[in-house]
């Protein structure tokens, strides 16, 4: 059997507990700017509850494609100037002036990705009626609670796993299976495959739970001395 290390697997655990926060940054980064203004992907995704015409989802596609359309050149000035930039930090630094003023573009570029990404969220989010602005931000409430729900469930479960590794480890069984098992469990938090990733952890659990189901009822008389 393969050496097993418990201070691995708890280093494997702190990790998802990582990963499992970043997962509920990036969504929320993702749908969401500032305290009302909301991603296009977010405000189609939930048309049907926001009974969005054809005509506003047709509006909202055609701004979105437009500001596509706009970024990749924008972004390549962008990575221009920023090459600009470290070339002459290596060539001439004493330069103070050259250097500066290579900043300024890089700056200039920035604001310009930048006004255009709150352009459209400002463009898109004025498509809405009020009605439609107030279900918005209620979605978006909904959505906040059930990232927390979901990143407190997984992180209990994370704790039980890991006792279970230690109650195996200390009888003498690593249960090394399941180390190897959860291994794309953190990976699959990035992706955004959070129902996969709960899962296998659930799988992961029932694995390590005792065998004995008398431990299920330690206050009971079903199993008498």
């Amino acid at each position: 059997m393969r050496a097993f290390h418990a201070l691995g697997f708890c280093a494997s655990v702190i990790a998802c507990w990582v990963a499992c926060d970043q997962v509920g940054a990036q969504q929320q980064s993702a749908h969401a700017t500032g305290n009302l203004l909301v991603a296009p992907e977010l405000i189609l995704q939930y048309k049907e509850r926001l009974k969005l015409s054809q005509s506003q989802q047709d509006a909202i596609q055609a701004t979105v494609e437009k500001a596509k359309a706009k970024l990749p050149a924008l972004q390549e000035q962008q990575k221009t100037e920023n090459q600009a930039l470290r070339d002459k930090l290596q060539s001439s630094v004493s330069d103070e002036k050259a250097v500066l003023g290579q900043l300024d573009k890089v700056i200039v570029q920035e604001r310009n990705i930048r006004r255009l990404q709150l352009a459209l969220l400002i463009r898109v989010y004025n498509q809405l009626n009020a009605q439609q602005q107030a279900d918005v931000q209620k979605i978006k409430v909904d959505l906040a609670n059930q990232r927390r729900a979901f990143q407190q469930r997984i992180q209990s479960k994370l704790r039980r796993a890991q006792q279970l590794v230690q109650q195996k480890v200390a009888a003498g069984s690593p249960p090394n299976d399941v180390v190897e098992m959860m291994k794309p469990f953190a990976q699959l938090l990035k992706e955004g495959k959070v129902q996969q990733a709960e899962s296998l952890l659930d799988q992961a659990i029932t694995r390590l739970a005792p065998d004995d189901v008398s431990d299920l009822f330690p206050d009971s008389d079903l199993f008498p001395e």
